[in-house]
């Protein structure tokens, strides 16, 4: 994930959605259970759009739901982005 200007966190349910009400992210942080983590960047979604979807293709337990700019996109969409070119790519 570093590589990718991106970073990888495991979370608290109660902390997230705290952290989550009031913002586009609320009703994805709404009634966690279980162990979740969150993926993020500043820089580029595309890189780490690509090393996510290595991470699913190495660990089968891997399971996400991708969220771009508080919109939930399908594994698929990932995918798609994951195809884009990278910004250090198009320099």
């Amino acid at each position: 994930m570093q590589a990718a200007g991106g970073k990888y966190k495991v979370v608290k349910n109660t902390l997230a959605e705290r952290a989550g009400a009031g913002t586009p992210a609320e009703n994805l942080l709404k009634n966690l259970s279980g162990t979740n983590s969150i993926a993020y960047t500043a820089t580029d979604p595309v890189a780490l759009a690509k090393a996510l979807t290595k991470v699913a293709k190495d660990v089968p337990a891997f399971s996400s739901t991708p969220r771009v700019e508080g919109r939930v996109i399908s594994i698929r969409e990932i995918q798609q982005l994951a195809n884009l070119a990278s910004k250090a790519e198009l320099n």
